[in-house]
């Protein structure tokens, strides 16, 4: 019943405030749920993420599956990340509109960090969706890299990194 409600609370997301409190302990229980060897519940939670990806692009959402993209469990983790990128994607280019500058500089942090990370399936979502957040930042590579450093306030390496990506596309097609 709860992942139900969470559910229903995702679907009308854009005409309820919830806080950051409230989906941090809730929505770190369905991903919690996401991962459970009960199927029922597993299926009702991923639904529930589901929907949470169609409307949940706020701060208080990406603040908390950007934190838990580190979560210890590497299931939590790697199913965090995955509806951060959906989410991400769902956005299209509206994510100045949606978000404020900290939790941008957030979500590029995090990008940077699952670069950088061991887990593959991770790291390939996540140079998918630089590919994606591409579009919407500067044309050459130098000032994309100074937006990154400057603008997103990230260190050099974690820039390369994110420049890399956003390359990595272009070479292959």
């Amino acid at each position: 019943n709860t992942l139900l409600l969470m559910k229903e609370l995702f679907l009308h997301f854009k005409d309820i405030d919830l806080s950051e409190e409230f989906l941090n302990a809730n929505l770190s229980k369905v991903l919690e749920k996401a991962i459970s060897d009960k199927g029922f519940i597993k299926t009702e939670a991923r639904s529930a993420l589901k929907t949470l990806e169609k409307t949940g692009c706020s701060n208080a959402v990406i603040k908390v599956l950007c934190d838990k993209t580190f979560d210890k469990n590497v299931n939590i983790s790697e199913i965090s990340f995955q509806t951060l990128a959906d989410t991400i994607k769902e956005a299209k280019e509206n994510l100045g509109g949606s978000l404020n500058q900290d939790y941008i500089e957030l979500l590029f942090f995090t990008i940077a960090k699952t670069i950088d990370g061991k887990r593959a399936a991770s790291k390939r979502i996540a140079e998918e969706l630089c590919q994606q957040l591409k579009g919407g930042l500067p044309g050459t590579e130098a000032e994309l890299e100074g937006y990154l450093q400057g603008n997103m306030k990230l260190k050099e390496y974690d820039a390369r990194l994110i420049l890399r990506a956003m390359q990595t596309n272009n070479v292959k097609a």
